[in-house]
């Protein structure tokens, strides 16, 4: 059962131990797309444009500041295999107590559902993640991972450094319209 690997990329100095864990740790046999953001379009459209691209049935979303942790791929289809069809989305533990889907691995066939995208692309980074939570919860169809472990290397989780990058996404206004779109698409059932 192959799976992709999409890792879209901002951060040079993050990227190389991103893809070498997600490698080396999957536990499985991985298909590996990795790309980097030159047009600044965002993580929503990137990942939509880059699931556009998979030929497997299963792909798995991890950032360039993800660390996985391992067999996290082998964990969290044995998982995926307890929904029927296989058709699922599991979030992957990032050891910060929540149950969001920051980073994940989903069936495809799960696209029609959800509008044919996994991330609405009208977010910029933020709420994204939460949209995505509600709508696949809603369809019986997510779970979450406790042993499935991708730490997030993230500022507000790690404490690492932060960057131009993450003051960007996470500034009052970009974060601001982000949970202005969340509430509007809650508000009309997930329809722009």
């Amino acid at each position: 059962m192959d799976v992709t690997i999409i890792i879209p990329w901002i951060r040079r100095d993050k990227i190389g131990q991103a893809v070498t864990a997600a490698i080396l740790n999957a536990g499985v046999n991985v298909v590996l797309l990795v790309k980097e953001d030159t047009e600044r379009i965002g993580c929503p459209k990137m990942v939509r444009d880059m699931v556009n691209e998979c030929t497997t049935k299963y792909v798995c979303f991890l950032g360039d500041d993800t660390i996985a942790g391992d067999n996290y791929i082998k964990i969290a289809m044995d998982e995926m295999l307890e929904f029927p069809g296989g058709n699922g989305l599991i979030g992957f533990n990032d050891k910060t107590g929540r149950t969001l889907p920051t980073h994940w691995i989903a069936s495809r066939e799960l696209l029609p559902e959800l509008g044919g995208t996994f991330f609405h692309p009208g977010y910029r980074h933020c709420c994204c993640d939460v949209e995505l939570l509600h709508r696949v919860k809603a369809l019986g169809r997510f779970s979450y991972s406790q042993k499935a472990l991708v730490l997030h290397d993230h500022p507000m989780i790690t404490g690492c450094k932060t960057d131009k990058f993450y003051d960007y996404v996470y500034s009052p206004l970009v974060r601001g319209k982000d949970q202005a779109l969340l509430k509007q698409r809650m508000e009309n059932g997930w329809k722009s």
